[in-house]
């Protein structure tokens, strides 16, 4: 019976999403109609909200913004959702340059007109020839992944509200119905590419007589992910001796939790991965990252192994984080922002991928083709599921994901990266 339904709902979601994309085009052109600019662009805003991971794989497409803009001020209007959670500012604290201006907000401020006119207010930027407050000359949305039709519309309406004369990058990547039939037959691009790709079309579309960059540059990712790492500064290059790690011994970085439980690999996993490393290359040095909140979850992993195991949960800022990455051998990682973050680094990643999201959606950034970056999943009939939390007795999708398939990849990696 449901091969007999499956062309019709493919057909039923294939036109949502046209009718979601056609809606979200034709207002998008009304608010903002095509029209011939001769000013300079002196002050753009990207928008882009979400957490660790959601910033990083933006990173690129905020470089190729940049390149495109070189000389303007370049703000970025984001928001971690609650106060308590890392936002861009912590993220982007390793890329100075990459943006201007950092405004973060709380959901709560654009459900009142006082909180709308504040955030308004602290999105202006002064020009210093006239020291007046100087407009939004355009507006790049980095949407997000699983964004729906009618969080589309309204990001048309932010643009417009805040007085932006340009803007781009307003879109849905799946359809609100039909999901699961739809990626049955269609393969998503990596959300780094995707949202660099936006980036990238919508600027060429515009008519805006800009002068072009010093150094052009290919739009491609391979060339965009190398312009995102320039700007990388190690906020902390003295972080291995600061630890008591020894910057000639390989260093594998591991992290084991996630904010999400359907994301996490059994502990076991981690312990049967790590016991076979310790075995094969001794002089291995391991750092567990994570919250404060992982720390027993840690110390579960390392308990009774042999070697130097340095048990960093809830003891690092983003800040450290990133100099840690920079300067690790190897990392192996769930789903997280700690997985996001290496691959932008262009580190070999190992990572066991539930089948939350359909491949290759949240693979980490970097370059396109990274043989490096590996991605270790266990096929079962319910994924992609899209869902929060397993409703299953076992995560089957997690939990057969065979430990000896990853340690013997992790160990070639190691091997080679230590001997180079």
């Amino acid at each position: 019976m449901g091969a007999i339904w499956e062309p019709l709902l493919l057909g039923l979601a294939r036109y949502n999403l046209w009718d979601d994309h056609t809606a979200l085009k034709l207002f998008s052109g009304l608010l903002f109609p095509r029209r011939r600019w001769t000013e300079p662009i002196r002050h753009v805003v990207i928008y882009r909200v979400g957490n660790i991971g959601d910033t990083v794989v933006a990173i690129p497409a905020m470089a190729a913004v940049r390149s495109a803009f070189p000389d303007a001020k370049i703000t970025l209007l984001t928001s971690a959702g609650q106060p308590d959670l890392p936002g861009a500012a912590d993220v982007l604290s390793a890329f100075p340059g990459l943006v201007d201006k950092i405004v973060s907000y709380y959901p709560a401020e654009l459900r009142s007109w006082t909180g709308f006119a504040s955030l308004k207010t602290r999105l202006q930027t002064q020009d210093h020839t006239s020291q007046q407050p100087q407009s939004i000359d355009a507006w790049v949305s980095l949407p997000v992944t699983m964004q729906g039709i009618f969080r589309g519309y309204r990001e048309v309406l932010l643009a417009r509200l805040f007085g932006s004369r340009r803007a781009t990058g307003f879109t849905v990547l799946l359809p609100e119905f039909f999901k699961r039939t739809y990626i049955k037959h269609h393969t998503l691009p990596r959300t780094s590419d995707w949202l660099l790709t936006l980036v990238q079309t919508g600027l060429q579309g515009w008519d805006i007589q800009t002068p072009p960059p010093a150094t052009p540059r290919p739009n491609d990712p391979h060339a965009s992910a190398a312009d995102a790492l320039s700007y990388f500064q190690s906020p902390q290059p003295e972080m291995l001796n600061q630890l008591g790690l020894k910057p000639d011994a390989p260093l594998l970085v591991v992290n084991a939790g996630a904010k999400l439980a359907i994301k996490r690999w059994p502990v076991s996993a981690f312990r049967a991965v790590l016991t076979q490393v310790l075995n094969e290359i001794p002089s291995v040095q391991i750092v567990l990252l994570g919250n404060a909140q992982e720390q027993s979850l840690n110390a579960d992993i390392a308990h009774d192994l042999p070697g130097q195991i340095v048990n960093l949960a809830g003891q690092l800022s983003l800040a450290q984080t990133w100099s840690i990455l920079h300067q690790a051998t190897a990392v192996l990682s769930n789903d997280t922002g700690a997985m996001h973050m290496a691959g932008l680094l262009h580190k070999p990643v190992f990572t066991p991928m539930s089948g939350q999201y359909p491949a290759p959606l949240w693979h980490p950034p970097g370059p396109k083709i990274n043989p490096e970056i590996q991605i270790f999943e266990h096929p079962v009939p319910c994924a992609p599921c899209f869902k929060s939390e397993c409703p299953l007795p076992q995560q089957l999708c997690l939990t057969e994901i065979n430990p000896s398939r990853l340690s013997d990849a992790l160990c070639a990696g190691l091997k080679i990266h230590s001997a180079s």
